[in-house]
């Protein structure tokens, strides 16, 4: 069976993800999140829901990469040779599919200065 979910970060940038429940079992979110460090810290955050740490840690990474990178974030964790360590690729063939990421535009507007003291 085959779930869509969103991850929004601050109403302004989400991500949106297909999960496939019949090929991405428990096992492999909980592989996916013990290869980080504070795994069970994070599934206690989650109220044990594996899929929530994962999604959580999915959306970090992807983020993290949109704004570092500045290329083309669904395309690189679509594929073997530019998928981050500790990750499947995200292409469906593990039941995770990376279905869209929105670009994060930093806006000006946005931008506070303060003095130093």
């Amino acid at each position: 069976m085959k779930k869509r979910y969103t991850v929004s970060y601050d109403w302004i940038f989400d991500m949106v993800v297909e999960i496939d429940h019949d090929v991405c079992k428990d096992d492999l979110l909980h592989e996916i999140n013990n290869f980080w460090s504070d795994a069970e810290w994070r599934l206690i955050q989650a109220d044990g829901n594996i899929l929530h740490v994962v999604l959580k840690l999915m959306a970090q990474m992807a983020f993290r990469l949109n704004v570092s990178d500045w290329r083309d974030t669904a395309s690189l964790l679509r594929e073997q040779e530019t998928c981050p360590e500790g990750w499947p690729v995200l292409d469906g063939s593990a039941g995770i599919t990376l279905v869209s990421i929105d670009d994060f535009e930093f806006d000006v507007d946005e931008l506070t200065i303060k003095e130093a003291a």
